[in-house]
């Protein structure tokens, strides 16, 4: 059977309007756009990704990975489908098994979809422009921290599409104050200069400072980003200084002193600034000194203010899911402790660290005693349940700050414990064994003891130059092998070697 379309939303016919008024389809690349879709591959360790604009009869993509097509027939779109469900990821987990797709010409042929997820990009007023979507080849789904990711970078192309609608406003609003102008000589060059500042900031909030008094004016706008009413447009005695967050303070007077001062052609630079109602905004300001006196002080600058609040909560959302995945990529999934690859990577940092400064660095290997019996009276499920329980009783005697616990492989933990000598390794070993036997978890399959056990190799080593991290390993596993032919449910210290 053919391809199945997606149903029109009965305002799509608005939809469609409120795009083309962006006047984005069809125009040259963009690098804002461009590194959202390389971020959204990235993220999603998918080979394609797009920024799809859905039209009347196609999806045009202003900007892609992996793929050379412009665009694409509507009725073939995946994306259109989205559309119809704007508050989530629309995913497509295998093309093949849905029969909606099965026989779409761009699965059955180039690029061979498989799996397709798409966050659709909503505008002011809820309306689907598109979607920022990621396209693989071989099914699969997405991970919860990956879907926040795409959402969050189709929040951050919407505010893309509504900083290109403020722009084209701004650039309007300029024009007209251009052909209206009929100032003198003086007012004609002040308006060429707040025209060309419009233009470089694309935004509404226009402020006026004078320089000697710190006295400022603020037009409607800017009064509204700012939480006050637009009738209270005019000059203001208010030091405009006291609005700036005062960590943000250092870097505004820095800039603002480079232009003033004739180091730096204009004003730049993004910081917070306080909202009537007391919560902080992000703005980025852009301005340029207007008049001088005959000696060249500046005497009044006049800026600029485009609120960018949102672009920096979804650049926040972007490094928590980033910050998410990395704690993925180090934790083990069943236990919650580290993982063999965040046991290496501590293992080389805190041997450095002891090599540097002559600290010693201790490491008990454990394993649970007949694990494989427990597994095999009880099942997988309560092996699991076990594995978890052990790693939280090992976690909480091992705590005391800087420790590392890891799960070193199937019923094997490991526990790094920088700057501990023999005794403190062998008193935090001993507290291990005493909290399991006092857990009692039963295993009447154990030839040690009715309940589940430990065998706790100890070893500890201060790093050299001549000593490799394998020293430390090779002797807590030596020991390991000693407490278990010394009949387990006890702990050995490995020797010097």
């Amino acid at each position: 059977m053919p391809a199945v379309p997606a149903a029109r939303a009965k305002n799509d016919a608005d939809r469609v309007a409120h795009l083309r008024r962006f006047e984005i389809l069809d125009s040259l690349p963009e690098g804002a756009y461009d590194d959202i879709v390389a971020l959204a591959s990235q993220i999603c360790g998918a080979p394609i990704a797009l920024i799809s604009l859905v039209d009347a009869e196609r999806q045009w993509f202003k900007a892609r990975v992996g793929l050379e097509a412009q665009e694409t027939p509507r009725d073939l779109a995946f994306c259109d489908h989205a559309l119809l469900q704007p508050d989530a990821v629309f995913t497509i987990p295998d093309a093949h098994a849905d029969p909606r797709f099965a026989d779409n010409p761009l699965v059955t042929g180039p690029p061979h979809i498989r799996f397709y997820a798409g966050a659709p990009i909503l505008v002011e007023g809820g309306l689907p422009m598109g979607t920022v979507c990621v396209i693989d080849t071989q099914p699969r789904m997405l991970a919860p921290a990956q879907a926040a990711a795409l959402q969050a970078l189709a929040r951050q192309t919407a505010a893309l599409l509504a900083l290109r609608a403020h722009t084209r406003l701004a650039q309007q609003q300029a024009a007209e104050l251009a052909q209206t102008s009929a100032e003198a000589q003086r007012e004609r060059q002040r308006s060429a200069e707040l025209l060309d500042l419009v233009l470089r900031g694309g935004n509404l909030g226009l402020w006026d400072i004078h320089v000697p008094s710190s006295a400022w004016t603020a037009n409607a706008r800017e009064l509204e980003m700012l939480g006050h009413a637009a009738d209270e447009a005019g000059p203001r005695t208010t030091d405009w200084r006291t609005l700036i967050h005062p960590d943000d303070w250092p870097q505004v007077r820095a800039a603002l002193q480079a232009h003033l001062g004739g180091a730096a052609p204009a004003f730049q630079c993004e910081h917070r600034m306080r909202h009537r109602a007391g919560h902080w905004i992000w703005v980025q300001s852009h301005a340029v000194v207007v008049d001088r006196s005959a000696d060249g002080q500046p005497l009044r600058v006049v800026g600029t203010h485009r609120d960018v609040t949102r672009r920096k909560e979804a650049e926040a959302e972007i490094e928590l899911a980033h910050a998410r995945l990395q704690q993925l990529s180090t934790t083990d999934a069943l236990t919650g402790v580290g993982n063999r690859r965040h046991f290496d990577d501590c293992l080389a940092r805190e041997w450095a660290r002891s090599a540097r400064a002559r600290q010693p660095l201790a490491l008990l290997m454990i394993d649970i005693d007949h694990f494989k019996l427990y597994n095999d009276r009880y099942g997988h499920p309560a092996g699991d349940d076990c594995l978890r329980r052990v790693a939280e009783l090992i976690t909480a005697c091992a705590r005391r700050g800087g420790e590392i616990v890891a799960r070193y492989g199937g019923e094997e933990f490991a526990v790094l414990l920088p700057g501990t000598s023999i005794d403190g390794a062998r008193a935090v070993a001993q507290r291990c064994l005493q909290a399991l036997r006092d857990a009692a978890i039963e295993h009447p399959a154990s030839p040690t003891d009715g309940v589940v056990t430990l065998s706790i190799g100890v070893a500890v080593r201060v790093a050299g130059k001549s000593i490799e991290p394998k020293a430390l390993t090779d002797a807590a596993d030596a020991a390991l092998y000693e407490a278990k032919r010394g009949g387990r449910d006890r702990l050995a210290v490995g020797t010097a070697g």
